[in-house]
């Protein structure tokens, strides 16, 4: 069963990203102690879209850096055609394939350290004839049963991925998938939000098992 949790919100904060600084950013602080026992000691910051929706983000998993510029600024983009995001489910999302769907809307999930996560809507054609185990999935709205599986083909920026791990949330209904850091580590990225596009350039890491 859900349970109502409270967060203490900042109003403005100063956040510096390298050069960068917003100094009237709202924060909100969330403890995880009770719903995640081994993060306690730890100290960390999510970024949402009042910080980042001027900025281009540059993500190099080949170096494991992250770069923030200025929007209007920016102009070292990749030659290659960049893909277009749009709003899906709440969020920014760009278009793939997928097992059993020739279409279907892709979301990044930065706070999933996997590969593929769906709901059974999805999951029914997808995952149709594999085999799956259940597993506990703990977050800020609590933990949820969930359960494992390999999703037969995942096609995201040209490049296709097979048997891909994948977890499936029994009470998820929308038509959507997320692609955690292991899928989006395959790839250097650049992420423009001002216009709402992304460029996903395989690395070295794509051929990685």
């Amino acid at each position: 069963s859900s349970k109502t949790r409270q967060h203490i919100m900042v109003s403005a904060v100063e956040v510096k990203l390298g050069s960068l600084v917003d100094k009237s950013a709202p924060l909100m602080v969330i403890t995880l102690n009770s719903m995640a026992p081994d993060a306690k000691d730890r100290v960390g910051l999510t970024l949402g879209m009042d910080v980042l929706h001027d900025l281009v983000m540059e993500i190099d998993f080949d170096r494991s850096v992250i770069e923030f510029s200025p929007a209007e600024t920016f102009v070292d983009f990749p030659r290659t055609g960049p893909m277009k995001l749009q709003w899906s489910r709440g969020g920014r999302t760009l278009g793939g394939a997928i097992t059993g769907s020739k279409s279907i809307r892709i979301h990044f999930d930065t706070g999933n350290p996997g590969s593929v996560n769906m709901g059974e809507y999805v999951a029914r054609s997808a995952l149709k004839g594999q085999k799956s185990s259940q597993f506990l999935v703990t977050g800020v709205d609590g933990s949820h049963p969930h359960r494992s599986s390999n999703l037969p083909l995942l096609t995201i920026a040209g490049v296709a991925f097979r048997n891909v791990p994948a977890s499936v949330a029994p009470d998820r209904r929308d038509q959507t998938i997320g692609i955690g850091i292991d899928v989006m580590r395959r790839f250097n990225l650049v992420l423009d939000f001002t216009r709402d596009r992304v460029w996903m350039t395989p690395n070295s890491k794509v051929g990685e098992p």
